[in-house]
C-alpha cells in the first residue's frame, strides 16, 4: 500500500526558497510585496513596504537557518545587512526608509506598525550571526522609543502611545499631520513588540527592554483582554495578526516573568475568543472585523499559542489544536505549483503608482512567475479555502511559525525523548516518520531512538483508543496508554512504531453565507464542497458540483 509522509520540514524550505525568489534585482534584493494573480492567471509583481519586510525576512530565514541549515547564499544576506545598516542611518535611531536612496510617498515616512520586525531582525542577527552590531543597534532603538512615549493616561485617547511630533523626520520635513499608514494604533504598534522585547532582553539583559515590555504587558492585559476571556472587541477589532501578536506577547511575557495572570488570561482567551475568530480547519481573518479576506499569519499565531500554553503552562489538550492547524491549513495553504501565469500588461511596462494608505509602489512583470511564486505559504487569500497569493510578509510570518513547531516536535531531556507531534523529523537523538495509507485511513508513526532513555509519545486526543497497535522492536506491546504511550529505556534503541485509524467525519463551516461542508480524516480535511479550482486548499469532494 502506498504512503504519504507528513512533514514539515520540505514544506518549510520551500517557503523559504521562496522568500529568496521574492527578492526584487532591480533594487538590490529587497524584499518585493506580493505577487498579485487574478483568476484569469494574469498578474504582477508589486513592490512596497519593505521597511516591513526586511525585517520579516530576516526574522524567517535565520530561524529556517538555525533550525535546519537551509540558508540564503552570502551574496544576498550581505544585500540585506547593506539595507539594515541603511534603513539605520538617520538621526531619529530608528529603522526608517532611506529618503535619499528610494522615491517615496508621505505613507512611506515612518512604520511604527513595523517596530516588531525591526527588532527581531536584530535579535535574530545577534542570535544566529553574533552580530553585535545589530544587538547595539536595537538597543539605541529602544532607547528612542522611549522617549518619544507619551504619558500613560493619553495611551487610550490618542489610540497611541508614540509622540511620533518629536521625531527629527517629523520635525526637519516641517510635517503637521499624522498620516494613517504611519501605523501609531495600539496593539498595531506596541502590543506586538512585548514580544520581541523578551527576546531582546534574554539575549542581552537590557534593562530597557524588560522595562517597556512590562509597561506595555500591564496596559494590555487590562486593556485587550476580559476578566471572562470574550472577544474585546471596541475600536481596535481590526489588524487580526496585531491582536494575535498581542496576545502572543502576553503569553510570553507571562512565561518569563512567572506572573501568572497573563498566562490566566491568554489561557481564558483562547478558550472563550478564539472560537470566534479561527474556525476548526484554521481559516480566520486578515481584519477582525469582516468575514472574507483569509489570513494564514494570524492562524500561524494561533497555532503558536495552543503549542506554548500545551507546552508551557499545562493545557496539553491544546496541542492537538496545533496539530490540527498544520496539516489542514499551513501546510494545504502553501503553493506547490501553478500555472503559465502571464503579465496583467501585455507589454511588461513597469509603472508606479501611490497606494491608499500613501505608500509609493512599484509595478512589474518579470519571466517565470509562476516559478517564483512556488513556496508560498497562502497570503491574504481571497476565497476561505483557496485564492493563495505569494506574499512575503504573510509567507515570512507562517515560516516563523512553522519553525516554533518544528523545534518542539519532540525533545530531549535527561532521562527521556518525548514525542509531541506526529510529524517527520530526525536529528541527533530520534528519528520519526510519520506516514498515512493511501486512502487516509491509517497513521503509522515509526520512531527510532538514538540514545538508550525513556521514550514517551503523546496520542492525539481524537485518536480512537481500540484502533491502536504498538509494536516495540517487532513486538506487540500490551502498555496502557492515556494521552502518552510510554517506552521503557531498556527496550530502546530500537524501534517502536504506532498505528491508528484515522476516523472520517463531516462538518460545516459557514463563512460569508456560504455553508461548506469539509470531509475530515482525524484531524486533516481531506476535501470539501462547494470548492473553487483557483488555488484551493482541499481537493474536491467527490460528486460535488461546486
Amino acid at each position: 500500500m502506498n504512503q504519504r509522509n507528513i512533514a514539515i520540514k520540505p514544506a518549510m524550505e520551500l517557503a523559504g526558497q521562496n522568500l529568496i525568489n521574492m527578492l526584487h534585482p532591480d533594487f538590490d534584493y529587497l524584499p518585493s510585496f506580493l505577487i498579485a494573480v487574478d483568476h484569469d492567471y494574469k498578474a504582477d509583481r508589486q513592490f512596497f513596504f519593505m521597511t516591513h519586510n526586511i525585517g520579516r525576512w530576516v526574522d524567517a530565514m535565520y530561524r529556517l537557518e538555525a533550525a535546519t541549515g537551509f540558508a540564503a547564499p552570502e551574496m544576498i544576506q550581505e544585500a540585506m545587512f547593506c539595507h539594515i545598516k541603511a534603513f539605520c542611518d538617520n538621526p531619529d535611531d530608528l529603522f526608517l526608509r532611506p529618503l535619499d536612496k528610494l522615491p517615496y510617498g508621505e505613507g512611506d515616512l515612518f512604520c511604527f506598525h513595523s517596530l516588531r520586525e525591526h527588532l527581531a531582525a536584530f535579535c535574530m542577527l545577534g542570535k544566529v550571526k553574533k552580530n553585535q552590531w545589530a544587538l547595539e543597534r536595537a538597543h539605541r532603538m529602544l532607547v528612542k522609543l522611549e522617549s518619544l512615549l507619551l504619558p500613560r493616561d493619553e495611551w487610550v485617547a490618542e489610540q497611541r502611545v508614540w509622540d511620533i511630533e518629536k521625531t527629527k523626520r517629523y520635525m526637519h520635513l516641517g510635517l503637521k499631520k499624522i498620516h494613517p499608514g504611519w501605523n501609531l494604533n495600539l496593539q498595531g504598534s506596541e502590543g506586538r513588540l512585548i514580544e520581541p522585547l523578551i527576546w531582546y532582553y534574554e539575549l542581552t539583559g537590557d534593562v530597557l527592554a524588560l522595562n517597556l515590555a512590562d509597561r506595555f504587558a500591564r496596559f494590555h492585559l487590562d486593556y485587550s483582554t476580559s476578566p471572562d476571556g470574550a472577544f474585546y472587541g471596541g475600536s481596535l477589532a481590526g489588524h487580526n495578526h496585531s491582536y494575535m501578536g498581542t496576545i502572543r506577547g502576553l503569553l510570553a511575557y507571562g512565561r518569563f516573568s512567572g506572573q501568572h495572570e497573563y498566562v490566566d488570561a491568554v489561557a481564558k482567551t483562547y478558550q472563550a475568543a478564539f472560537p470566534t475568530i479561527i474556525t476548526p480547519s484554521g481559516y480566520c481573518t486578515h481584519d477582525l472585523d469582516k468575514e472574507m479576506g483569509g489570513d494564514i499569519s494570524s492562524a500561524g499565531d494561533v497555532a503558536q499559542i495552543a503549542l506554548w500554553l500545551g507546552m508551557y503552562h499545562g493545557y496539553t489538550d491544546y496541542l492537538d489544536d496545533v496539530q490540527r492547524i498544520v496539516v489542514s491549513r499551513l501546510l494545504p495553504c502553501q503553493i506547490t505549483a501553478s500555472p503559465p501565469l502571464q503579465p496583467k500588461d501585455p507589454e511588461r511596462k513597469p509603472r508606479q503608482a501611490y497606494l491608499p494608505d500613501g505608500r509609493l509602489a512599484f509595478f512589474d512583470y518579470p519571466e517565470n512567475m509562476e516559478h517564483i511564486i512556488i513556496g508560498a505559504l497562502g497570503g491574504i487569500y481571497g476565497h476561505p479555502y483557496g485564492a493563495k497569493w505569494s506574499v512575503v510578509d504573510v509567507t515570512a510570518s507562517a515560516l516563523h511559525s512553522l519553525v516554533d513547531v518544528y523545534n518542539h516536535v519532540a525533545h530531549e531531556t535527561g532521562n527521556e525523548i518525548r514525542v509531541y507531534f506526529h510529524f517527520d523529523y530526525d536529528t541527533d537523538f530520534v528519528k520519526i516518520s510519520s506516514e498515512h495509507s493511501e486512502d487516509g485511513e491509517i497513521a503509522t508513526l515509526t520512531i527510532e531512538p538514538k540514545v538508550r532513555k525513556n521514550l514517551g509519545v503523546r496520542i492525539p486526543g481524537w485518536v480512537p483508543g481500540d484502533s491502536l497497535r504498538v509494536t516495540v522492536n517487532g513486538n506487540t506491546t500490551t502498555a496502557k496508554v492515556s494521552q502518552y504511550l510510554v517506552v521503557n529505556a531498556n527496550d530502546l534503541p530500537g524501534r517502536v512504531q504506532l498505528k491508528y485509524v484515522r476516523p472520517m467525519r463531516k462538518s460545516v463551516e459557514r463563512v460569508d453565507g456560504i455553508d461548506y461542508e469539509l470531509t475530515w480524516r482525524g484531524d486533516e480535511v481531506v476535501g470539501i464542497c462547494p470548492n473553487t479550482g483557483f488555488y484551493p486548499f482541499y481537493t474536491s469532494t467527490s460528486g460535488c458540483d461546486g
